[in-house]
């Protein structure tokens, strides 16, 4: 007599082929030994259950910029379906099937193995509960993981006169904006602020040096360039300069915003976004004509919820004071708008450094800061202005940097901290 078990068992799914032979076996001889007048034979048919949903694996939180970006490997068996990820407030979520308490949310559904969660605020630690599931909506164990949000630092260069390294030391002009290039990820580089006399003699041969070294940053980091008196060729010539940087080069890009002139990069705005807040940048030209700033009042108007920065050849002074063009700035465009925050400004070799905090009209505090190395051996020695934007601490810090010698200066001109600054948006 032949008799047929079919077994079902959770065990069968982890049993060892030779186990399952030998139980075979043991049926078998178990028949033949019975004394039952003939051979027993029992065979086994394991119907295995199939195996428990697998969890993601490497589920990792990290902090973006006021936002928590997530990432994780999806499992690679057949009947996986996808990734239901939920975020509590309070504590992990235990179920993917409903919440735990009211704060749980679902953040994300589907096959992606990345996703980054811009519904949060700021200074808020919340916790992330990942689930995989199959197509039978079966569910595997969370994987867990927990972030605080914040808004990261980012970073400032401002670009002092470059006029001679165009004129005689173009791989110092280039080791900069390659260090920019090198550095932009780390860190977290928005902008670089040309703070105008890009060349000396206003040559052809220097544009060509300039555009050459200034170019490296196209795709990675945006800039803005103010016209110094050495960029223009007569009375507020600027073929050249216009030449080499069309404004044409610039109107497809997201963070050019516009120009005076249809035709002319003369005095531009610009756009990014960082720490939390939006913001504008103006770039004019040196000692601005009365109908350029009407205009750039008119740019602050239209955007009265960015921080402004302006970038302008000349305007603090190396005594820490504004003189005639300076007061002229501010007394006509700085003062007047809530929203400016800092100015940086070249052109003066009287000293290297010099900064000044003013309070506006508004009762806000405008950070303005002078710069430029151009009277040093050779040309300036590839320093340059680092500004580092420390939004969760209301912290500025200002450092002098050479990308030649790969050091910062250190004296108190070059090295220094605004605490209490108003980062958020207007």
């Amino acid at each position: 007599m032949t008799v047929i078990h079919t077994v079902s068992s959770r065990m069968s799914v982890f049993m060892p082929v030779k186990t399952a032979f030998v139980i075979v076996l043991l049926f078998f001889f178990a028949g033949i030994f019975s004394g039952c007048g003939g051979v027993d034979t029992t065979v086994i048919t394991i119907t295995p259950e199939p195996p428990p949903t697998q969890s993601i694996t490497g589920f990792t939180a990290s902090q973006g910029d006021g936002t928590v970006i997530l990432s994780w490997t999806n499992p690679t068996y057949d009947d996986f379906a996808g990734v239901m990820i939920r975020r509590g407030a309070l504590g992990f979520p235990d179920s993917p099937d409903a919440p735990d308490a009211a704060s749980d949310t679902v953040v994300f559904n589907g096959l992606d193995n990345t996703f980054t969660d811009t519904s949060v605020e700021t200074g808020s630690s919340y916790y992330y509960s990942a689930f995989g599931y199959d197509r039978a909506a079966v569910y595997s164990e969370r994987s867990t993981q927990t972030v605080t949000v914040i808004y990261l630092p980012f970073t400032l260069v401002a670009l002092p006169d470059t006029q001679y390294y165009s004129l005689d030391y173009p791989t110092l002009f280039s080791s900069q904006t390659q260090w920019v290039v090198d550095h932009a990820e780390e860190k977290n580089i928005k902008y670089v602020l040309h703070e105008g006399d890009v060349v000396h003699k206003n040559t052809d041969a220097e544009w060509e040096n300039a555009a050459s070294s200034m170019f490296l940053l196209d795709g990675v980091v945006p800039y803005a360039i103010s016209v110094g008196n050495h960029d223009y060729d007569g009375d507020r010539d600027t073929t050249r300069f216009n030449t080499y940087f069309p404004r044409s080069k610039y109107a497809g890009y997201s963070w050019f915003g516009g120009s005076r002139e249809p035709d002319s990069m003369d005095n531009t705005y610009h756009f990014f976004t960082a720490g939390g807040a939006d913001w504008l940048v103006l770039a004019l030209e040196y000692n601005p004509r009365d109908e350029v700033l009407e205009w750039a009042r008119g740019i602050v108007e239209m955007y009265p919820h960015r921080k402004v920065i302006l970038d302008t050849h000349a305007y603090l002074y190396p005594d820490d004071t504004r003189h005639s063009i300076g007061n002229n700035v501010w007394d006509k465009l700085v003062r007047k708008y809530k929203n400016f925050i800092f100015v940086v400004n070249g052109h003066y070799t009287d000293s290297e450094a010099a900064r000044l905090v003013s309070e506006g009209d508004n009762g806000n505090k405008v950070y303005q800061m002078f710069a430029n190395y151009q009277t040093w051996v050779f040309g300036g020695q590839g320093y340059m202005r680092i500004i580092e934007v420390i939004p969760e601490e209301s912290k500025v810090k200002v450092r002098s940097f050479s990308s030649w010698h790969n050091d910062y200066l250190e004296d108190s001109d070059n090295q220094f901290e605004f605490d209490n600054v108003d980062l958020a948006s207007p």
